[in-house]
């Protein structure tokens, strides 16, 4: 596995985590809505970030889609890793205690 992937994690990990925080704060209802907001956060931000642009002007086309294809699994994972704690806790709460 590639340094890359892994940071990749990493950062689909916090924005998940963060999207999260900012979901359960402002009293999100639509769980669907906060995994698609983080994915793509966390997708253009690996997009962006983690791909060298000079080094791939030359390469073909099926490494960039690889690329891709890398960084939207380790996106979408590490997005419901970083949420998943913060709604299992919202949901238990609301549970509990109520709306």
């Amino acid at each position: 596995m590639d340094f890359t992937y892994f940071i990749a994690g990493i950062i689909a990990i916090v924005v998940g985590f963060v999207v999260g925080v900012m979901f359960v704060a402002f009293k999100g209802k639509s769980s669907l809505r906060l995994i698609a907001v983080a994915f793509a956060i966390a997708f253009a931000l690996d997009w962006i970030l983690l791909i060298n642009w000079a080094h791939n002007a030359d390469a073909p086309a099926t490494i960039l889609l690889s690329d891709f294809l890398f960084f939207a699994v380790y996106s979408f994972i590490g997005c419901m890793i970083g949420a998943f704690p913060l709604l299992l806790g919202r949901a238990l709460w609301s549970a509990r205690y109520g709306k």
